[in-house]
């Protein structure tokens, strides 16, 4: 049964591998998670195991880019901002037990072409420093094998390097149905295709 939805598949031109979605692009040269970020046990477990700064995202299909919580270590309160606009607020001094699952900040709607450094992302401090794309503040964690996902984290207080007075997970989801959502879908109409035939040869008979 399986050699004959790959046949299918293949037959369809519809290719079983899962097509880039993300595009990382230039940045600083990748280094190990500072050794002093807190957070770094579920960004390690997430395989985001290279930190960079200035690496921008390009996004090659439509889809959604949700935001998730992972943690904090800080004595400011910090906030995630769009276009200027908080969107989350930290608990300080906190970290997320289940990453990508629980604590959900918002959705953003992606275009095919979009990039990371134009969705206005940014940080905010009631004390620190405040953070845009680019800024000293302001790093990401990638994981080498690529994927699409990525981490954000916030230095509040640049002089100590570590990026985890706030940090938050991108997951990008693309509009294009999965090579699983293709088959579910090959086979329903094959199902469909052979039930009609039945039904045509019952009339006949």
């Amino acid at each position: 049964m399986k050699n004959l939805i790959i046949g299918m598949v293949a037959a369809l031109g519809i290719s079983l591998s899962a097509s880039a979605q993300l595009t990382f692009i230039g940045g600083s040269e990748a280094e190990a998670i500072p050794g002093n970020n807190d957070v770094d046990t579920v960004l390690t477990t997430l395989g985001l195991t290279d930190f960079v700064s200035g690496r921008d995202v390009r996004f090659d299909a439509n889809g959604q880019l949700d935001l998730f919580f992972l943690g904090s270590e800080s004595g400011f309160i910090n906030s995630v901002e769009i276009d200027g606009e908080v969107v989350f607020t930290e608990n300080p001094d906190a970290i997320t037990s289940d990453p990508f699952v629980t604590d959900f900040i918002t959705t953003i709607a992606i275009t095919e072409g979009d990039l990371f450094s134009d969705l206005g992302i940014s940080f905010s401090s009631n004390r620190g420093t405040p953070a845009a794309f680019g800024d000293a503040g302001f790093g990401q964690f990638f994981s080498p094998q690529g994927g699409n996902r990525f981490a954000v984290g916030f230095g509040d207080n640049t002089g100590d390097g570590d990026f985890d007075d706030l940090v938050f997970g991108a997951s990008f989801t693309s509009a294009v149905p999965e090579p699983a959502t293709w088959l579910m879908m090959i086979l329903g109409f094959a199902g469909v295709g052979l039930m009609a035939q039945r039904r045509r040869k019952a009339l006949t008979a």
